[in-house]
This record gives C-alpha cells, structure tokens and sequence, in this order.
C-alpha cells in the first residue's frame, strides 16, 4: 500500500522553478529528465516512506523527517 504524497505549494513552485532553470541553462531534455526523476523519487518513497537518513533537526516538528535525494 503506498502512502499519498502531498505537495505544498512551494514544492511546486521550486520544482517549476528548477525545471525552468535547467530548460534555459540546458535544454527541455534535462528539464523533462529532472521532473521525471523527481517524480520516480517521490512514487519510491509513497511506497517506502522509510527511505532516506534522519534529518537530525533541533526543531521537534521537524524531528521525524528523512532526507533522500532525486534519482
């Protein structure tokens, strides 16, 4: 069973953001790479929310979130 993946809409506007930044730096071909990877990533961790190492804030709110990089 995967878990729902909710996006804040600052995620949003930075994956937007980035995008647009390799599609000018680069091309529409990294740009789409990027989006898909960021997308592969995000389905990897709805099915495995425990992937990624502990984050290790000092805010208690923000205690129980792990870090895992795009694919």
């Amino acid at each position: 069973m995967s878990l729902k993946i909710r996006r804040a809409d600052w995620f949003i506007g930075d994956l937007e953001h980035y995008a647009a930044c390799y599609q000018s730096e680069a091309s529409w071909e990294v740009a789409q790479r990027y989006l898909c990877a960021v997308s592969t990533t995000l389905a990897r961790l709805a099915d495995m929310p425990g992937l990624g190492r502990p984050a290790r804030f000092s805010a208690p709110v923000l205690r129980d979130f792990r870090l895992y990089p795009v694919e």
